[in-house]
């Protein structure tokens, strides 16, 4: 269940809520990936999980990860007709955490500011609606080097 606690906390709605691991912890979020975010966010979304497989809100950026999978990155045996199906649903590759802002800016009505002010701090897709993401790992120098050496090899 998504549930706004903010009456519950000193956070000011002015401005941009950003915690740190511990501080989310305190306020009963668990480290988990995007993926199982998204997955809690789903069930919460359908009334429950058995209902989760079945949705019919394709449009939604989190309907391609709501079993808990990244179907971009499956080594399935039928990851072309999976990726198929989705583009012919209108979604184009995309992150967990890309999805899950996307969830959270449908949520705020297209607002952004609403996004990184938002309250509703129990909600699972919270501490991934703005930067990078809370339980990411920060990316080394020796990451961001190989990154620009691979970005200035694309065509």
């Amino acid at each position: 269940m998504i549930v706004n606690i903010m009456s519950n906390t000193s956070i000011s709605n002015k401005s941009i809520i950003v915690l740190s691991k511990e501080e989310l912890s305190k306020l009963g979020h668990d480290p988990m990936p995007a993926l199982k975010a998204i997955r809690l966010h789903c069930i919460d979304c359908v009334s429950g999980v058995s209902k989760v497989r079945t949705c019919s809100i394709t449009k939604c950026s989190s309907f391609p990860f709501r079993l808990g999978n990244n179907p971009y990155r499956s080594t399935s045996t039928d990851k072309d007709e999976t990726l198929s199906h989705l583009s012919t649903l209108g979604h184009t590759p995309m992150s967990p955490r890309e999805a899950l802002q996307l969830t959270c800016l449908d949520c705020c009505r297209g607002d952004k500011k609403e996004v990184s002010h938002c309250s509703a701090i129990g909600c699972p897709s919270w501490p991934f609606r703005v930067g990078p993401g809370p339980y990411q790992k920060p990316i080394t120098e020796a990451q961001k080097a190989a990154r620009r050496t691979n970005l200035s090899k694309s065509p």
